[in-house]
């Protein structure tokens, strides 16, 4: 190898075991159930941020987001998922590396989030292809609709999977907040584990919002 070439050779050795270059795997695996810190944490989200921001039920849709994407044009997953930064790191780079890598490598995966809601009395599981009909057409209709169906549910959520450290005690999901015509949002949240087991939300970055911009005209129903 000629000698001038052989730092660039190592430094991209390095970053492709790093994590930071990589083809996301996003063959659908088979459906499974989510372990108890995957549950704890979607049901974490859930009621603390949503459930307690609108004071009404919540939906969680039993299946994990796809990863396709219908915008044009298209980003990155990467960026469309908050993960190009390393926002969450907190000076440990390693362990954020770590979760983006585990994020990533579970593109394919399947938990079936249909137990969240389970004794939970403000969420209620949201079937895929309900949530996704409303997406594609988010009018007035659809939305009325969808609320009565689901006890007047404020909106539902819909998270991707969910990507550890190594040793288990952070963790980072990619949530989809819809909850009308012209409301909702994506954000990346970042949880620590608890000294008691459970977790807690240590950081989240907004990353689009449905919110009409003020003095705008509301969508046509």
């Amino acid at each position: 190898m000629n000698p001038r070439l052989r730092p660039l050779a190592v430094a991209a050795a390095a970053l492709l075991a790093a994590g930071c270059v990589r083809r996301p795997n996003t063959a659908p695996g088979p459906a499974r159930a989510t372990t108890a810190a995957e549950t704890a944490i979607y049901r974490l989200v859930a009621e603390s941020v949503y459930v307690a921001t609108t004071g009404r039920s919540v939906g969680v849709v039993s299946a994990p987001l796809d990863t396709a994407c219908l915008a044009q044009p298209c980003r990155p997953l990467m960026t469309r998922w908050g993960l190009d930064p390393l926002w969450w790191a907190g000076g440990d780079t390693v362990a954020a590396v770590a979760e983006r890598r585990d994020l990533l490598a579970r593109l394919g995966d399947r938990p079936t989030l249909a137990g969240v809601p389970a004794g939970q009395r403000l969420l209620q599981s949201v079937a895929p292809d309900s949530a996704a009909a409303v997406a594609a057409h988010p009018d007035t209709a659809n939305w009325t609709a969808f609320k009565e169906a689901h006890g007047g549910a404020s909106g539902f959520v819909w998270f991707s999977p969910i990507g550890f450290s190594a040793r288990g005690d952070r963790a980072l999901v990619f949530v989809d907040w819809q909850c009308g015509p012209a409301c909702g949002h994506t954000v990346t949240v970042s949880l620590d584990a608890r000294a008691d087991g459970g977790w807690r939300i240590a950081d989240m970055l907004l990353l689009t919002s449905r919110e009409r911009p003020l003095g705008a005209a509301p969508p046509a129903p």
